[in-house]
């Protein structure tokens, strides 16, 4: 078994082995540095001494040499034997060390601790075993070689130990089945973390999969070592390969079209400056000069004092999903002119109808016209909207501000609302304060937005029903208030008033015609003029919309 090792790859290889030259310099500061300085002050700069001293110089040499030789090649084989070489020596060296230190009587034997758990990494549980049992059967041998005087250990404060033969029998019983314990303890919590690793591999891999599919990367922007971390996907998607090179900040800002770097920048340095989440579209060109479409989202994650020290999210590819909403677009525009054409020639051969030009028309035909005529402009009003939409989606609906009396702007359509309401028998009612009401607006784009609040209000208030529009102002802002007493709003249809296509789930709407735009494009065109619209309502009595426009002066008079 290998716990899944065998998949690390060159690179996973090469870490490892890295990791173990740290470890092995680290024993060797924390173990047999104090124990030179010790034997040092006791016996000064004996014999043994400074064959010790030698062995941890070889010891630190080789590890610089087996380090510098990781950096040579990059072959996951050669990586492997060359570890494997390094573990024999080091084995090699711990003998030699406990040869010098005494033999029978060293505790050095803990240093095999150390080319045990490398092995492990490396090569898994036959690695791990075969190198356990080479330690254990190298310490027997080095021990019963002392007692036969095939070796001669230095340094043992009790020499005579080295010929007892019980003592030698209990050493060689005792400490090799202490490493073999040593190995099970290794075996047993490499098992749980490599299942670890497993599950931890299936989630990412999981996780990559459906980032893959969704076509959404993930990213992470470390803002004190100014490092950003990209997930595969997200590399897929900019079409360049994962590289060591550092991603900073401004590498990745490079790597946005030009006309979108300043935009995108101040988009994410406010957001992490105002410690918010942020949104923002944009596009880049790969290598191949192919366009792709991007949807960032992202938001920062501060430490304790509040402080941000991260930034995290996500890019997707809505290359696809742009391209379908482009062609959706030039549909609905083609198809709502291609309608427009013929709707009109309907409405204006009704009207000469309806005008006596086609004859006498008695009570009832009149009546079939007038219903005919009235759907035909329902009918015209919806494609007007859907033309409005498609003009808004593939921003050619601008304004043109300029300063303007809302007053002014509301009683030239006062005839318009008061017909239509008398035509539905509903009251209305217009109130105002006295003086100019003066806002920076495009009176065209923003009448637009408040017939379409006047036409719903009218359409969900029954008739005898009463539409009030009322301006008002504050110190800062005016406000228009479109006030009905119709059906209301549930409060579970609040939250997706303003979408695209949406209709009331209430009952009595269903019989209300319409596009289901007309608020969303209201809200559009009011937020162009750094406006808010807003909603009350009570089911069953009826609503307010509010549009509130920046006031830029009041002449007002009291």
């Amino acid at each position: 078994m290998t716990w899944g090792f065998d998949r690390l790859g060159p690179v996973g290889v090469k870490q490892r082995i890295q990791w173990y030259a740290y470890i092995r310099l680290l024993f060797l500061l924390t173990i047999a540095v104090p124990g030179l300085i010790t034997l040092y002050v006791f016996e000064g700069w004996s014999v043994s001494v400074r064959a010790d001293v030698a062995v941890v110089v070889m010891a630190v040499a080789s590890n610089l040499l087996f380090y510098g030789l990781t950096n040579i090649g990059s072959n996951e084989r050669y990586l492997k034997l060359l570890a494997a070489g390094w573990i024999s020596v080091d084995i090699m060296l711990i003998a030699l060390f406990i040869l010098l230190n005494g033999g029978i009587e060293s505790r050095s034997s803990i240093l095999f601790t150390v080319p045990i758990l490398i092995s492990a990494a490396l090569f898994g549980r036959r690695g791990l075993y075969i190198t356990a049992i080479f330690s254990a059967t190298l310490y027997a041998t080095l021990i019963t070689g002392g007692y036969f005087g095939i070796v001669t250990a230095m340094g043992g404060y009790d020499p005579s130990l080295q010929t007892n033969l019980q003592y030698v029998i209990n050493t060689v019983s005792f400490v090799p089945a202490i490493i073999l314990v040593v190995a099970l303890a290794v075996d047993f919590i490499t098992t749980l973390l490599a299942e670890k690793q497993t599950q931890l591999t299936d989630t990412i891999r999981a996780l990559e999969n459906a980032q893959e599919t969704a076509k959404l990367g993930s990213w992470e922007w470390d803002i004190k070592r100014d490092e950003i971390t990209w997930s595969r996907e997200l590399y897929r998607i900019y079409d360049i390969e994962p590289s060591n090179t550092k991603l900073t900040f401004a590498r990745y800002l490079k790597m946005q079209n030009s006309d979108d770097v300043d935009s995108h920048k101040t988009v994410i340095l406010n957001a992490m400056k105002q410690k918010t989440a942020f949104k923002v579209d944009h596009e880049i060109t790969l290598s191949d000069g192919t366009i792709r479409y991007l949807h960032g989202e992202g938001r920062p994650v501060k430490d304790k004092g509040g402080r941000v020290i991260k930034m995290i999210g996500t890019a997707q590819d809505v290359t696809d999903i742009y391209h379908l909403d482009v062609a959706k677009r030039e549909f609905v525009s083609l198809a709502s002119h291609q309608l427009r054409t013929p709707a009109s020639g309907v409405k204006a051969f009704l009207s000469l109808l309806l005008d006596g030009h086609g004859g006498t028309l008695d009570r009832s035909q009149r009546n079939f016209i007038r219903q005919a005529y009235d759907a035909n402009n329902r009918q015209l009003e919806i494609i007007d909207n859907l033309l409005s939409l498609a003009a808004i989606e593939s921003g050619k609906l601008t304004v043109r501000q300029e300063s303007l009396d809302l007053k002014m702007l509301v009683k030239q359509n006062l005839p318009t609302y008061k017909a239509h309401a008398k035509a539905r028998q509903q009251r209305f009612t217009f109130k105002q304060p006295r003086g100019k009401i003066l806002v920076n607006a495009d009176s065209g784009a923003l009448l637009m937005a408040l017939d379409n609040l006047v036409s719903n209000a009218s359409k969900y208030t029954p008739e005898t029903g009463r539409i009030t529009v009322q301006i008002r102002t504050s110190k800062t802002n005016a406000y228009i208030d479109v006030t009905d007493t119709g059906i209301g709003i549930n409060r579970a249809d609040m939250p997706q008033l303003f979408q695209k296509f949406t209709r009331l789930s209430d009952p009595a709407s269903k019989t209300v015609g319409g596009s289901g735009v007309g608020l969303y494009m209201a809200k559009y065109i009011v937020e162009l003029h750094d406006g808010r619209i807003m909603v009350r309502s009570k089911h069953g009595t009826g609503t307010t919309f509010t549009i509130k426009l920046p006031l830029l002066h009041r002449k007002a008079v009291k």
